[in-house]
């Protein structure tokens, strides 16, 4: 929960098809220099792990772990309680999932009811504010 809390983002990503919006999806990340840890988390609860070689002489190259839709809902759900800075984005996300879950026959968002589209935008507007870099 801490490297989460310190280390971590809590996100929806919107999903695009042929130009226009399609829907989003849960990610989960961290975000670190030292590798050995995201292993670490990739080896205890799935997910991958890539590297990123900075392109800045003065930064250190970083490794980005991430796990998404189910894997990320089911982690954030065992994290929620411990969780102090990024609560309000893990509570989104799973509000997020709960649209999922409740319209799993709808393929896209074709035939997704205006209600669940609006709710769904709504939820990605708001964990785009709580991550917004900078003074808040």
């Amino acid at each position: 929960a801490g490297l989460m809390d310190g280390e971590g983002t809590i996100t929806l990503i919107p999903r695009k098809k042929r130009g226009s919006l399609n829907g989003y999806f849960s990610r989960i990340s961290i975000v670190n220099t030292y590798i050995p840890v995201l292993n670490w988390v990739n080896t205890t609860f799935g997910g991958r792990v890539y590297i990123r070689k900075s392109t800045n002489q003065n930064h250190k190259s970083h490794g980005v772990w991430e796990l998404s839709e189910v894997g990320a809902e089911d982690l954030i759900r065992e994290l929620l309680s411990c969780l102090k800075i990024k609560k309000n984005q893990a509570e989104i996300l799973l509000e997020y999932r709960k649209t999922v879950l409740d319209c799993q026959h709808y393929p896209d968002r074709l035939g997704l009811p205006e209600e669940i589209k609006r709710k769904r935008d709504n939820l990605y507007a708001q964990i785009r504010v709580l991550n917004k870099k900078g003074p808040k």
